[in-house]
């Protein structure tokens, strides 16, 4: 028995790296809060991680779509 669906991975993979990639800033944006001449780019980081953020959120429900829906062809191929 596998317990890893490789296309399921595959959909999920863009998820995966915009949560990293949200991870990183928002650890960037905790070091920018010390440094007094890096403060204006605070605003900057903050949208960019609320946007990897919704592309996250985007990519995840587009991949659970497509699963969904290969699940329902496959289905209905079978009945």
């Amino acid at each position: 028995m596998t317990f890893w669906n490789l296309s399921a991975v595959r959909a999920y993979a863009p998820a995966i790296v915009g949560w990293s990639l949200a991870l990183s800033g928002w650890l960037r944006l905790e070091q920018l809060r010390n440094d007094q001449q890096a403060r204006m780019l605070v605003p900057v980081v903050q949208w960019g991680v609320a946007l990897m953020l919704l592309v996250t959120l985007g990519c995840i429900v587009a991949a659970s779509v497509m699963i969904w829906r290969a699940g329902r062809r496959d289905a209905q191929q079978r009945g």
